[in-house]
């Protein structure tokens, strides 16, 4: 299976969000065309009748934008180009609570039966985001980087591995086994508005069951990340495993990852295209230890 081209660099830098989070028009490439979604109207193909002037083949309308892409006109309204999912992550981070960091705790109890991935499954990746301030939260929350989960998990895991490297992929892991204290912290600190993103800790997570995965696609060769519909752990529905926006190209890797890992008894969190449950979760219990005592990588 071939993936789709790039678009083209003229229609490439329109692509993108326009407007803000309650009035929001989502331009998009698929088959080589740009389209346009949003305001209630069904997706629609816009035709090029100048440089940076398109129709609307649903409504009729114009759309005006600009040479870099940076604002569109359309029906008189000036939308500016926007990155919802940065306005909403900083939007969210100023809202935390700042001492979160001191309800941070975990335990150093023994625990068993939760395998290293890179021991396990050859020439997997690892970016652990929550060791480093490169998440949602803005600020580490596990106290060494460490990637691990369930025998069966692993295994699993590496027949995806083995699949995709056939193809010139590679998998990049940000989070698999979560400490279940990381789960509360979470909880605790989030505005009851977001606590969608999060899991109660009530119930715990499949994360502190060692039997969930976050994780992209990489070159196999190079290692660099490939194009993906949005950021990962973005709270927006460019996140959705079903979201229609951005490039055909990054739709297709998005998909690819999806069939390699439900090909081998994971399924997709629908509102978070990275996120893959493992089939036998259940059988697993809770488990709060600290990555420094698992021993880190």
């Amino acid at each position: 299976m071939t993936a789709p081209p790039f678009p083209r660099a003229d229609l490439a830098a329109l692509i993108g969000q326009y407007g803000s989070s309650d009035f929001l028009l989502d331009i998009f490439e698929d088959g080589g065309s740009l389209w346009v979604e949003g305001l209630g109207q069904p997706s629609t193909m816009i035709d090029r009748v100048g440089p940076t002037t398109f129709v609307d083949a649903f409504t009729g309308r114009q759309l005006y934008f600009a040479v870099d892409g940076a604002t569109l006109n359309i029906g008189g309204a000036s939308l500016r180009r926007c990155d919802v999912g940065a306005e909403r992550i900083a939007l969210f981070q100023r809202s935390l609570d700042r001492q979160a960091a001191d309800l941070l705790q975990s335990t150093t109890m023994a625990i068993e039966e939760l395998v290293t991935l890179a021991d396990v499954v050859p020439g997997i990746r690892v970016d652990i985001r929550y060791a480093t301030a490169h998440n949602f939260m803005g600020f580490p929350v596990y106290d060494r980087a460490g990637a691990y989960a369930r025998p069966s998990v692993a295994a699993a895991l590496a027949r995806v591995q083995a699949t995709l490297s056939t193809q010139g992929y590679g998998l990049v892991v940000h989070d698999a086994y979560r400490p279940w204290s990381v789960t509360k912290l979470f909880w605790d600190v989030v505005p009851p508005e977001y606590r969608a993103f999060v899991a109660d800790p009530a119930v715990g997570s499949k994360h502190n069951r060692g039997c969930a995965i976050d994780l992209s696609l990489c070159d196999a060769r190079t290692g660099v990340l490939l194009a993906m519909p949005s950021r990962y752990d973005e709270p927006t529905v460019r996140a959705s495993s079903a979201y229609r926006g951005g490039t055909s190209r990054a739709r297709w890797h998005r998909d690819r990852l999806r069939d390699a890992m439900e090909a081998n008894g994971f399924v997709v969190q629908p509102d978070e295209w990275w996120h893959f449950d493992f089939k036998a979760w259940q059988d697993y219990p809770i488990e709060d230890v600290s990555f420094a005592a698992l021993g880190g990588e």
